[in-house]
């Protein structure tokens, strides 16, 4: 029973998957997607209450050490349901107009959703796998699921065969790691390393580690599935994989290097720097060039990676670094959730989103919803009084901490460069008359709900930032003993 109360959470929202399923057969007529959409706020909601900060006083494992429930846990657990309640709330309008099977497509965010919700929580190769692919496996499908459009389909086909290609290096890499070891479970991995050292055996799985987490982060030059998966499936599944996957990501990438390759710390945080700065580059510098505002988000996501994965680098800093990364995957989740959301305000057609000059005059026509994109996209530049500020803030000064000036530069630098495009985007919907045909504008209460909720989200907890970061500060610390 106690092993059951564990993962809690986990079984509220497999439950609300289920369920879901069961009234999409029972309910009929008009009211159905209200209904379906009810049903799996309602169950993220009873999710969110069991996973609340502050029931965690001690941490405690279950099930034999696969499980390990903490802080770290609760922070993401949290984080994951806040994005699924999100992506709800963004889909159902979108579903209707395009004639998507909606039950299917909240039951596999659900899914999803639990495999994310299982990495947070692993102690243990096995689970941490698991996890993993539970995770991605429904994103395949929810990238395809607007089947009769051949964008989806690739976006749905390239990211199916590089994932499976990633992951076949990460169990790779974890079958190695087992081999020199002799254990899956993170801190009895820890202990074998610390007696071993670097050697060439332990470099190798080192780098098959390395290389299958950055797929799955879109972290550079292992992100080429990102740009076509985004831009091609639908949108409000785009704005769920473009931040629950990346977040889901990074909390493994954190166990696994913070307990696991910890003895090796002076190895990968220079790699991390590495893969941090060319990430962050190239997605801003391709960002620039983007004529669709949905292709435009999709490199600007991958420049967010590489501010992330500066936090991991900074390790050595201390534990603010590791707080700046669990405050800056929340920050973003918001943020980048919202901003996608904010494309479905205009009816366009097939999956592919807006271009900038469909945004002409957009602030005249919905200027609510504008005015909560351009906040929303200020935010993502880093400027204050937004949360995205604070989020540069907490990954760029445990760079300079860790010695990582370099690094800060370059940081600073992209920082610049995604001003240019994110408040192109402002200029055009509020600056330039619209030319020729528009696109319409679509029924969006919803739609409006989720990006003013992001919106204001974004607003409150840039001037109010003192709970998230120290619930982020307190959060780190159990893989930092």
């Amino acid at each position: 029973m106690n092993d059951l109360l564990a993962i809690l959470p986990e079984l509220a929202v497999t439950l609300t998957a289920a369920v879901v399923l069961v009234v999409d057969l029972a309910v009929k007529g008009p009211g159905r997607l209200r209904a379906l959409s009810l049903v799996a706020l309602a169950g993220l909601l009873v999710a969110g209450i069991a996973a609340r900060p502050g029931v965690i006083v001690t941490p405690y494992t279950a099930f034999n050490g696969f499980v390990v429930v903490d802080e770290f846990t609760q922070f993401f657990r949290v984080l994951f349901i806040v994005l699924a309640f999100i992506a709800v709330l963004a889909a159902e309008e979108y579903s209707a107009r395009r004639q998507l099977p909606y039950a299917e497509l909240i039951a596999t965010l659900l899914f999803s959703t639990l495999g994310a919700m299982t990495i947070a929580l692993s102690g243990d190769l096995i689970t941490l796998f698991v996890g993993l692919e539970l995770m991605t496996i429904p994103v395949y499908v929810l990238a395809g699921m607007q089947r009769r459009n051949p964008f989806s389909n690739e976006a749905a086909l390239k990211y199916f065969l590089l994932g499976a290609f990633s992951t076949a290096i990460l169990l790779y890499g974890f079958a190695w790691l087992y081999g020199l070891t002799g254990s899956t479970e993170l801190r009895g991995i820890a202990a074998g390393l610390a007696s071993t050292g670097l050697t060439g055996p332990v470099l190798v799985a080192l780098a098959l580690v390395t290389v299958g987490l950055s797929f799955k982060a879109a972290v550079v030059p292992f992100h080429q599935w990102t740009p076509d998966a985004y831009d091609g499936a639908p949108t409000p599944v785009t704005a769920f994989m473009s931040v629950a996957p990346k977040a889901a990501a990074f909390a493994a990438i954190l166990r696994l290097v913070g307990v696991a390759l910890q003895p090796l710390q002076i190895d990968w945080t220079v790699a991390f720097a590495v893969l941090a700065a060319l990430t962050m580059t190239l997605g801003n510098v391709v960002a620039l060039a983007q004529p669709s505002v949905k292709r435009m988000l999709a490199y600007s996501s991958i420049a967010h990676t590489g501010y992330i994965a500066a936090g991991v680098a900074a390790a050595q800093a201390g534990p603010q670094a590791w707080a700046g990364v669990l405050f800056y995957a929340f920050a973003y989740g918001l943020m980048n959730i919202g901003a996608f959301a904010a494309l479905m305000v205009l009816d366009t057609e097939g999956t592919r989103g807006a271009a900038l000059d469909d945004l002409r005059g957009l602030a005249r026509r919905a200027p609510w919803p504008a005015l909560a994109f351009t906040v929303l996209l200020i935010s993502l530049t880093g400027l204050p009084p937004t949360v995205g500020f604070w989020a540069k803030v907490f990954v760029f000064l445990p760079a300079l901490d860790a010695g990582l000036g370099w690094l800060a530069v370059i940081m600073a630098l992209n920082a610049a460069l995604a001003a240019y495009y994110y408040l192109r985007v402002v200029v055009y919907m509020y600056m330039l008359d619209p030319e020729g045909a528009v696109p319409d504008l679509a029924p969006a209460r919803l739609v409006g709900a989720a990006v003013g909720l992001t919106a204001i989200a974004s607003i409150v907890l840039g001037i109010w930032t003192d709970p998230l970061y120290s619930w982020a500060v307190s959060a780190a610390a159990p893989i930092l003993r």
